[in-house]
């Protein structure tokens, strides 16, 4: 996080402060939560998905990654972004841009991406952010349509690891910083009544899988922190699997991948979904 970003959210920290209690309340929406059913048979849906992020979302389209999908199941996608990049989520609930295209539909799913280390920072700095942006953007989404469902996109650790410097300095390899996002992310669904696609899981699942028909970094862009075409594609098959109840198996959509790889990667969400799924019911 650079100096500027650092400066804006510390002045955004303090003149939110003054704002009143009942907009950094829980959100009261409860929902149930579905099980993942893997359907082999799905009937004809439509939904209508609002992504809010940055270029973790934007790079490779992802949103248009998941629409190809959705159309090997009959799916129909009405979908809308606001993407600009490397933003955080407190700058997403001042944008004009984002707060439009929340009220601009009532949304089925809304799923949101933070910037990609905030939700691994430490804890007091964790909890600020939850109060004065997770739950205050998520009032808005619920204000907006009670009945949406907030999806959060648990992203990845950095390739290379990567270092926090706050009250102390926290030094991160990949599976710690994996973990790191993967606890704040749970943070913020629990504080928002929210569910979690588990993009990170996946990832790091691959990571450690020794058999995988590909160099496990070329998940990666070149800058260790985008996601490669590789990369993107596990995104977009796990957020499916997750958002539409799908078996993985069974989506044709390649993307621009060998068969072997696209065939893997589905595998691999199958085997994740279905033994996440199994381990609720033992």
């Amino acid at each position: 996080m650079n100096i500027s970003k650092i400066i804006l959210f510390l002045s955004f920290m303090i003149t939110i402060s003054s704002c009143a209690k009942n907009e950094t309340e829980n959100p009261k929406n409860e929902k149930d939560k579905p099980n993942i059913i893997l359907d082999t048979e799905v009937p004809n849906r439509s939904y209508k998905l609002l992504f809010i992020g940055n270029s973790y979302t934007y790079v490779n389209d992802l949103p248009s990654l998941i629409s190809s999908i959705a159309k090997d199941f009959n799916i129909k996608i009405e979908k809308d972004q606001s993407t600009p990049g490397g933003y955080h989520l407190f700058e997403h609930i001042t944008n004009t841009n984002t707060l439009s295209k929340i009220e601009s539909q009532k949304w089925d799913y809304v799923i949101i991406q933070d910037q990609s280390v905030t939700p691994s920072m430490p804890i007091d700095n964790l909890n600020g952010n939850i109060e004065y942006a997770v739950v205050p953007l998520a009032n808005k989404i619920y204000d907006n349509n009670p009945n949406s469902t907030i999806m959060y996109y648990q992203t990845w650790g950095r390739r290379d690891g990567y270092t926090i410097v706050s009250d102390k300095v926290y030094e991160y390899d990949f599976k710690s910083h994996n973990k790191a996002l993967r606890e704040g992310y749970q943070r913020y669904a629990d504080a928002t009544n929210a569910e979690i696609a588990p993009i990170g899981d996946i990832w790091e699942k691959l990571y450690f899988d020794t058999k995988i028909p590909f160099i496990k970094t070329e998940m990666w862009s070149s800058d260790g922190s985008h996601p490669s075409a590789i990369g993107s594609y596990i995104t977009a098959v796990c957020f499916a699997t997750k958002l539409f109840n799908i078996n993985p198996l069974n989506i044709k959509y390649n993307y621009n991948l060998k068969p072997e790889i696209a065939n893997y990667i589905k595998e691999s969400n199958s085997i994740y979904f279905n033994t996440k799924n199994q381990s609720k019911h033992n």
